[in-house]
């Protein structure tokens, strides 16, 4: 979120920005796998992995636009490049803060800040959450309470 914060910041009233589209990211390229590797490490979190019916009935609110974001944004291999937005805003690949070193970061500011991740626990947070444990729980794999 950084980065594309950053990246915002650098196109808004830029020349080079006007009448033109971009992709925002890092162009960092990961598969989803080793994407969770990188949450299992920071986090010691460890992954079900599930079909997409599963998923869909599970951990959303099972609408049409919920399986297409999934599809759009998982399902298929998409890899960003980024040099563009790079070019029209000067940043340079160092100013760029990796994927695993911005789960560092923020999951450090969860724990700095319990008032930030407060503002998640909503109505729908706990529908999903009351699913995925009792999904789990009927499944064998028992959720760890806090």
């Amino acid at each position: 979120a950084g980065n594309v914060g950053k990246m915002l910041a650098r196109l808004c009233c830029n020349e080079k920005a006007l009448g033109e589209a971009f992709t925002l990211g890092t162009g960092e390229k990961y598969t989803w796998g080793e994407v969770a590797d990188m949450y299992t490490e920071v986090t010691g979190l460890e992954f079900e992995w599930t079909d997409i019916e599963t998923y869909l009935s599970v951990a959303t609110r099972r609408r049409y636009m919920d399986r297409c974001i999934l599809l759009y944004d998982r399902i298929w291999d998409r890899a960003i490049d980024n040099s563009k937005v790079m070019e029209a805003t000067g940043m340079r690949p160092e100013e760029i803060v990796g994927i695993r070193e911005g789960l560092i970061y923020e999951f450090q500011l969860m724990m700095d800040r319990p008032d930030i991740y407060a503002r998640t626990d909503t109505d729908y947070a706990r529908e999903v959450n009351a699913r995925l444990d009792t999904y789990f729980t009927e499944n064998g794999t028992e959720c760890e309470k806090n």
